[in-house]
């Protein structure tokens, strides 16, 4: 039974050098996807801010001086 089993891997290529040279690929991708992500996530809140800050802005009270001169 073991003579089956090694004689089944004897020529074949060992699958651990061609997973080994994909890791830097899938390293880059992962890491390129992370920054979009966050770069995404960053630009909606710097987004958010501004709008926060634009609502507030409309917000305020007139200056007595603008109300008296109107």
């Amino acid at each position: 039974m073991t003579k089956d089993v090694i004689g089944k891997i004897e020529g074949a290529k060992p699958g651990l050098p061609s997973i080994i040279s994909i890791v830097p690929d899938l390293i880059k991708a992962i890491t390129d996807a992370g920054l979009s992500i966050w770069k995404g996530f960053r630009g909606a809140a710097k987004e958010k801010q501004d709008a926060i800050l634009d609502e507030l802005e409309h917000q305020k009270w007139k200056s007595f001086a603008d109300i008296a001169s109107g």
